[in-house]
């Protein structure tokens, strides 16, 4: 929602000012304080004075649960994972488009990061607990604090949720652009590569890890403690 606000077309269609826009941008700051407080909370109950152990699982049933939880966890943020990269790819060729790029990049780049942490919350947290409706119990917990936008968003008046009925942005510069010479490209600035290196490292780490095996990683974490408390 606040990607689009800040995109000029976007706005322009539905008439917001500049008030408007600014407050779409800040509910995203937000929501994603509220994630990034509960995400810290869990972790201060995972890595601090009073830590928690990852454990191997004394029964099949135990590890069966873990991973298909975190499988779950896996499908449910994957989305936001994904549509974050989307719209960080999108700005860097496309930032004349919007009246505060920095901030569209951080929409995308805070949807993306809040997904990847709570999902390794839920690995990491879940493989402590061996006792079988706790771990369904504590997915369901950590379940929420993925959907803290979602529960934002519907919880809008539906005046204010228009800006999901705009249509999708179209890209209008592809890789076939930088190899014309005839097209002119907007010029590549200090921004336009940093956001592109935070977006391509993102971007190998989501196709080669994230997408396929880190759900996984619930399996091998019991492992890898136990070899470094050994």
């Amino acid at each position: 929602m606040a990607f689009k606000a800040l995109h000029w077309d976007s706005s322009q269609q539905l008439k917001l000012s500049r008030d408007e826009v600014l407050n779409a941008f800040h509910s995203s700051v937000i929501v994603t304080f509220i994630q990034i407080s509960m995400l810290l909370v869990v972790g201060n109950v995972i890595f601090g004075i009073d830590h928690i152990s990852i454990v191997m699982p004394d029964s099949i049933t135990t590890l069966a649960l873990r991973f298909v939880c975190t499988v779950l966890m896996h499908l449910q943020v994957e989305g936001d994972i994904r549509q974050g990269l989307r719209m960080m790819k999108y700005l860097p060729n496309h930032a004349e488009d919007f009246s505060a790029p920095g901030n569209a990049f951080a929409v995308g780049f805070m949807q993306s990061m809040v997904g990847i942490f709570t999902e390794l919350s839920c690995i990491l947290y879940l493989g402590s607990i061996n006792a079988e409706i706790d771990v369904i119990i504590r997915f369901i917990a950590l379940g929420s604090i993925a959907k803290v936008d979602d529960f934002y968003y519907n919880a809008l008046p539906g005046e204010n949720r228009v800006l999901g009925k705009v249509k999708e942005l179209s890209v209008k510069v592809h890789r076939r652009h930088f190899r014309d010479p005839e097209y002119k490209v907007a010029e590549r600035t200090c921004g336009y590569f940093f956001t592109r290196f935070i977006y391509k490292t993102m971007r190998i780490f989501y196709s080669s890890f994230i997408f396929y095996f880190f759900p996984y990683f619930t399996l091998v974490a019991p492992y890898l403690f136990r070899a470094v408390d050994n």
